[in-house]
């Protein structure tokens, strides 16, 4: 082995450790939410966190109603100005017909 050889396979292992040092890094602070891996059929995505805290923040910081529903007409989540829209109050654990909305 050359001597150039072997410093640039010393270069090519110091970046390489300073690549997983960094993303080790990244993930020990919580910058990453989730990470792709190759699987058997194709890429697979697993997330280190629950999509629901985010998407919670969305919905609570909405300034418009919003509300989900089951198919019964069960109110699973409603937003403060969805009553006031549907003159209902926040305690109503059953939603009025979507068609009164």
């Amino acid at each position: 082995m050359r001597d150039s050889d072997g410093l640039s396979e010393i270069a090519d292992l110091k970046s390489r450790l300073a690549e997983a040092e960094d993303t080790l890094r990244a993930l020990r602070s919580g910058e990453v939410d989730a990470f792709v891996v190759d699987g058997e059929s194709g890429p697979q995505v697993f997330t280190l966190k629950s999509a629901a805290e985010p998407y919670r923040l969305l919905v609570e910081q909405m300034r418009e109603g919003a509300v989900t529903l089951s198919v019964g007409g069960v109110s699973f989540i409603a937003m403060r100005p969805l009553p006031a829209s549907s003159a209902r109050t926040r305690r109503t654990s059953s939603a009025p017909p979507c068609s009164t909305i």
